[in-house]
């Protein structure tokens, strides 16, 4: 059996790299994609893109797993191929001379390549990128040689950016961003995180939905909550929320969340995962959880909990890092008390080689 390859490139950029050699290529639709370092994908078509990423994912699946488990599912695509991101992140460099480079670094370099256009943001980031330009040029720049400057477009096309000095991209909840679905809304601002495809996300709601069985009887539990996104879209239905953030300022906007959707039955807990395995040692009831983590995924503490509290029913993992999400669910199948019932990948953003892959684990009847 093959080891999951940690340093260096990811494995979905090294495999995707070398399965498409072979896949006939389109014209791109961006001029300097060779050298921005952003997108793979732009000269082969979405269909293709779409299987690509399919057997990049099969194949760290077959060689990193000994049990058995569903095929994947056909990658669920994008409503945009193109003008997908909500928000783009750009490096600015003050050059020698005090002029100002606005930019997209390639991976691995330091070099910045000066932004001009890309098709793969939102028409209101790309739009706004001159102003902000020229808004940095205005600014006192001494004892500045580098920033991140992020650009954000709402689903209301309202655009806003900061990234230049402390708090710079701090949000009062009346100047933040909102995003609406099914009569519910939730805010946020520059700095927390925030899904960035905007036009993905009501397919996601639906899967999570239907594949945790959320009703009237349940416990529904959002483990690395962020500002509430998929408690407020996806818990509304249960009997009750428990959702778990360590963010200060994502905090801030969860509560506000929770009020504003009148969530009275969505309990909040301040603190990392790790802070609160007790409360899930406790609990009772039928519990079903969505798991959301960072790129390193979750921790030994929280993979033994999850063994051992035996009230949750069914896990729903959505992972932009397919190699850590794939680590911990072997812990958890490996010990017979969960089995993966399926595996459904999401384009969350075409044309480059991330992935975002979720896998439903359902506990097996013997150790319930």
């Amino acid at each position: 059996m093959k080891k999951i390859k940690r340093k260096g490139e990811p494995f979905l950029r090294k495999k995707g790299e070398e399965l498409s050699r072979d896949i006939p290529k389109v014209e791109s639709s961006c001029s300097i994609h060779d050298s921005c370092g952003g997108c793979s994908y732009l000269e082969i078509s979405y269909e293709n893109e779409l299987i690509l990423k399919g057997q990049v994912l099969a194949e760290l699946w077959k060689d990193n797993v000994a049990f058995e488990v569903p095929v994947w599912e056909p990658v669920v695509p994008s409503p945009n191929e193109f003008r997908h991101r909500s928000k783009l992140s750009l490096q600015l460099k003050r050059m020698r001379d005090g002029s100002v480079v606005l930019g997209t670094s390639p991976f691995g370099s330091k070099e910045v390549i000066p932004f001009s256009r890309c098709p793969v943001v939102m028409e209101g980031v790309e739009t706004v990128v001159p102003e902000v330009l020229e808004g940095l040029k205005g600014r006192n720049l001494e004892g500045i040689k580098r920033a991140c400057i992020v650009i954000r477009e709402s689903q209301d096309k309202k655009v806003d950016w900061g990234g230049l000095g402390r708090g710079s991209l701090n949000r009062s909840v009346e100047e933040s961003q909102v995003y609406s679905h099914a009569g519910m809304e939730v805010r946020y601002d520059l700095k927390g995180f925030f899904q960035s495809n905007l036009s993905i996300l009501p397919k996601l709601f639906e899967e999570l939905m239907n594949s945790l069985g959320v009703d009237e009887h349940c416990t529904f539990v959002d483990l690395y909550g962020g500002v509430g996104l998929f408690s407020i879209m996806v818990g509304h239905k249960a009997k009750s929320i428990l959702m778990i953030e360590e963010n200060p300022d994502s905090l801030e906007f969860a509560h506000y969340n929770r009020e504003i959707n009148t969530m009275a039955k969505m309990k909040i807990l301040r603190g990392r995962v790790e802070d609160h395995l007790e409360t899930f040692r406790a609990g009772d009831g039928r519990w079903v959880a969505v798991i959301d983590p960072p790129r390193a995924g979750m921790t030994s503490e929280v993979r033994q909990t999850l063994l051992e509290a035996s009230q949750f029913e069914k896990l729903a993992y959505l992972s932009c890092n397919p190699e850590t999400q794939l680590r911990d669910v072997k812990e958890l199948c490996a010990s017979g008390k969960w089995k993966v019932i399926k595996l459904l990948p999401f384009d969350f953003f075409p044309k480059s080689y991330h992935i975002e892959s979720l896998a439903i684990l359902e506990r097996v009847e013997n150790f319930s």
